[in-house]
């Protein structure tokens, strides 16, 4: 994930986005039990996404982070609290490119 990470960096977010597609695809074969790094490498996602403004997508990923956090951390974890804050904006920002 460390080069999607530099591809933002660079302002590459279509390189970047490959990057942590293929981070979060080695990990889900590899390695499924690494919760938190496929839960980092999709909020990547998500973010690349928002910024994008392709809100259903990044609503997607964010949705698969929680189901992982959900799954592994406690309902209180900050992460959890965090994801479901950004999801929140997410729809937001939906909401009102369609108003």
């Amino acid at each position: 994930m460390d080069i999607g990470r530099i591809k933002v960096n660079q302002s590459n977010v279509d390189g970047a986005l490959d990057y942590f597609s293929r981070a979060v695809a080695l990990l889900q074969e590899y390695d499924p039990l690494n919760h938190s790094e496929l839960a980092i490498g999709l909020e990547w996602m998500a973010s690349i996404w928002n910024q994008k403004q392709c809100y259903r997508r990044a609503t997607g990923y964010l949705q698969q982070c929680l189901f992982i956090q959900e799954a592994s951390l406690s309902p209180k974890h900050v992460s959890v609290a965090k994801t479901l804050s950004i999801l929140a904006q997410v729809h937001r920002k939906s909401f009102l490119t369609r108003s």
